[in-house]
């Protein structure tokens, strides 16, 4: 018998299946991720508005945030974030300004999220502006 083989067979008398099987398991939870909406009516129009944001991400940020004008070509658009109040619970403000040229409107959208990295967000405001072009 060669000395190698002699070797792993010597080792392997020290660690049973049932030891490797007693090893803990991390207690990582992995949480889904959560999305919340909120519609709105846009003043002096008869469209809707859709805010969605979804939370519990991995990485950073920890949640996304889009917008939609129901009814037209304008959704999932994407928010620029203007302005991070931090603290024990974050405060951020998304804004993005879009042209509906074939529905002869201008929209000024604001959202605004809080919550805390890690933990449950939510839309604390969100605001759509009509202006007739």
């Amino acid at each position: 018998m060669s000395s190698a083989l002699a070797i792993v067979m010597f080792a392997s008398s020290f660690t049973m299946t049932k030891e490797l099987n007693a090893v803990p398991q991390s207690n990582m939870r992995m949480i889904p991720p959560v999305t919340v909406t909120e519609t709105i009516n846009i003043p002096w129009t008869s469209q809707t508005a859709t805010a969605t944001l979804t939370y519990g991400l991995a990485g950073s940020p920890p949640y996304q945030i889009t917008a939609s004008i129901n009814g037209t070509s304008l959704t999932n658009l994407s928010l620029g974030l203007v302005n991070h109040q931090g603290g024990t619970v974050n405060v951020d403000t998304f804004q993005t300004h879009v042209v509906d040229s074939a529905g002869g409107y201008e929209y000024n959208i604001e959202v605004k999220v809080s919550g805390v990295v890690g933990g449950q967000w939510r839309i604390m405001s969100f605001t759509v502006e009509a202006i007739v072009i």
